[in-house]
């Protein structure tokens, strides 16, 4: 079996909430939450068969929402930060990996997963679950689910975690799901 497993088409799909936690006097009707959804099919990710290691990158610019009109405040949000920091990259390892998990075609296996997630370039431990699965000798399936409760814990500096905290909540549901395709070797 091949050791390395690569995609350049890592699907994403965040579901991000925005909770308005200041409502300005006179202006109560406005909703204070916000619900947002958007795709992006551009991420890049290698699993390493050998070890367990995972890792993967998302460019921020290639996120595409359900409603246009969101489309340039995402990209152009100083929250992000996308010109300094264009990409979501995570780095860790499949911490319940064994060679044996992927000996069975179309057998599915439960992981964890425990890494650093980069967002804004602020890195953050998190653990996840997820799914592993042989398709054939060539191609690896792999779904796992990250759920960030606060994004203000990637603020780079405790100025710019009051000014995401004080007026605003932002939570995220990412689903992340790959087919890996067996690396060439060079």
């Amino acid at each position: 079996m091949a050791q390395k497993y690569q995609t350049n088409n890592a699907k994403v799909v965040l579901d991000i909430l925005v909770e308005l936690k200041k409502v300005e006097p006179g202006n109560d009707k406005r909703p204070n939450k916000i619900r947002l959804g958007t795709r992006n099919d551009e991420g890049t990710s290698e699993f390493d068969a050998k070890t367990g290691q995972i890792q993967f990158s998302i460019p921020i610019n290639a996120f595409k929402f359900e409603k246009k009109s969101f489309q340039k405040s995402f990209q152009a949000s100083p929250i992000l930060k996308a010109k300094q920091h264009p990409f979501v990259t995570f780095k860790g390892r499949i911490v319940n990996y064994k060679k044996r998990l992927l000996r069975r075609k179309n057998k599915t296996s439960v992981i964890n997963i425990e890494g650093g997630l980069t967002i804004r370039g602020v890195t953050k431990p998190i653990k996840v679950t997820g799914n592993l699965s042989r398709l054939s000798k060539a191609q690896v399936a792999g779904k796992a689910s990250f759920t960030i409760p606060d994004a203000s814990l990637f603020a780079s500096n405790g100025e710019e975690q009051k000014g995401l905290t004080e007026e605003i909540k932002i939570s995220v549901d990412a689903k992340v799901e790959v087919t890996y395709e067996k690396k060439a070797n060079k």
